[in-house]
């Protein structure tokens, strides 16, 4: 009863105001030494009606749209989220247009207790006294599970090219090249590997050594040990070569039978740095190969030869010619 008898007298003093400024406007048409007195009269009962005003309509009940940015509080150590909770959550909410005026500002945080399935919207937020609030969502339901982890193998998706004339020999190293996953269990058991961020490094004429991100994919459900990789590379300035090989038949079953390879050497076309250049010409390690297991196997008439290359030199096998090899098989019966 209070707070409507004060709001009476205000409206019946802010008639009061509207009357002197009635007044004081008519005077002021008036030739007068004062004018300036009067105008500042005027101002003065304009403000101050204005504050009444304000005053008034501050305490009177409205209404808001709010957006509350969630916090997930309470997680249990061995349990997931096996989808990510909501980001934010919509609210309409009710109370004097002051105390909204001050939440459009600083809306409050919406708490989601990881430790039960469902969060009540009504419990998850402290609003300030007078406050209410109706959700678009009354409720969110967390979808949890025990939590796992696994090593995986981490995948390099860098492109190195190297300069004109430079070549990379085997693949780049990656250190530390494996990655602890940890989150729901049902995702951790689907990953089997993760890459890196894509990057491309061009014209590369030396060592490379830099640090590479991993992907944050599935951020906020799966933990990472670490979110970096540092990927080392050396180009080497090559020269191609050509070394004749002599195709050697292994694994025969049995002394008498006889392969005859047609024909029986090729040629085989590689790439080397210009330092182990003579080494590998000379290297007895550098062998032409076939099974007897992919002749007893074939259907074609003709066998693919398999080079192997020596391990401890740097050496990439570019191409083979002839590229297949017709066969002939005598078991030794007459």
């Amino acid at each position: 009863m209070a707070g409507i008898t004060g709001k009476a007298n205000i409206r019946q003093l802010l008639r009061s105001v509207g009357q002197v400024q009635g007044i004081q406007s008519r005077e002021l048409l008036k030739p007068d030494a004062q004018g300036g007195n009067r105008g500042l009269v005027i101002t003065i009962c304009m403000v101050t009606a204005f504050g009444l005003w304000l005053l008034l309509s501050l305490n009177d009940p409205g209404e808001i749209r709010l957006e509350l940015r969630t916090a997930v509080a309470n997680m249990p150590d061995d349990i997931a989220f096996a989808e990510t909770p909501a980001r934010s959550v919509m609210a309409s909410v009710q109370g004097d247009v002051l105390t909204l005026f001050k939440l459009k500002f600083r809306p409050p945080l919406y708490t989601i207790d990881a430790s039960q399935d469902i969060t009540d919207s009504n419990m998850a937020v402290n609003w300030p006294q007078g406050i209410t609030a109706d959700f678009d969502s009354p409720q969110i339901t967390l979808e949890r599970e025990p939590r796992s982890r696994r090593t995986v193998p981490i995948v390099s998706r860098v492109d190195i090219q190297p300069a004109s004339g430079y070549a990379l020999f085997g693949d780049a190293a990656l250190t530390p090249d494996s990655v602890t996953v940890t989150g729901a269990s049902s995702i951790v058991d689907r990953v089997h590997s993760w890459s890196t961020a894509s990057v491309r490094r061009a014209g590369i004429k030396d060592s490379l050594n830099f640090e590479v991100p991993l992907v944050d994919s599935l951020t906020g459900l799966l933990t990472l040990t670490h979110s970096r990789t540092v990927l080392s590379a050396k180009a080497h300035r090559f020269t191609e070569g050509i070394r004749e090989l002599r195709v050697i038949v292994t694994d025969i079953p049995n002394s008498e039978n006889v392969v005859d390879l047609d024909p029986s050497r090729v040629a085989v076309i590689f790439h080397a740095p210009l330092d182990q250049f003579d080494a590998v010409r000379e290297s007895e390690d550098f062998i032409a190969l076939v099974s007897y297991e992919a002749i007893r196997l074939d259907t074609t008439g003709s066998v693919i030869p398999q080079i192997r290359l020596p391990v401890d030199l740097l050496v990439r096998h570019v191409g083979t010619q002839p590229a297949s090899l017709n066969y002939y098989v005598n078991t030794g019966l007459q």
